[in-house]
């Protein structure tokens, strides 16, 4: 799709900042995922539970776990498409910067096209 005008007007530079930042905090997602695992973890272990005998655990806990296990599926697949998101960005901003250049050039090709640049002579020097 393109601007309403039939114009794109992308600031690659801008762009680039822009993805930076986003990597950056993406980057931290990997330390937050592990947080959240183990304090999911933590959570279940002491949520009560039914028996006493070590390794038992209560049914907030079982519940937590299954929570655990329902949602590992959607929260890999927000880490992927995060990245991917990312990616396919600068691809795109890189393309555009590309096709850019190569529209600059074609623009100065036809821009001299009929134009005949004179022959270049050196002029006799002086004699002293």
């Amino acid at each position: 799709m393109s601007h309403p005008q039939g114009k794109w007007n992308i600031d690659s530079a801008g762009v680039d900042g822009v993805l930076a930042t986003t990597r950056e905090v993406a980057g931290g997602l990997e330390g937050e995922a592990k947080s959240y695992a183990k304090n999911l973890e933590h959570a279940a272990g002491h949520a009560g539970k039914l028996s006493t005998e070590d390794g038992a655990i209560g049914a907030v806990g079982a519940a937590l776990g299954q929570f655990a296990l329902a949602t590992e599926a959607a929260l890999k697949f927000v880490f992927t498409r995060a990245g991917k998101s990312i990616d396919g960005a600068q691809n795109a901003s890189n393309k555009y910067a590309i096709g850019d250049e190569q529209m600059a050039a074609e623009a100065q090709s036809k821009a001299l096209e009929g134009t005949r640049i004179p022959p270049f002579h050196l002029a006799p020097q002086d004699k002293k």
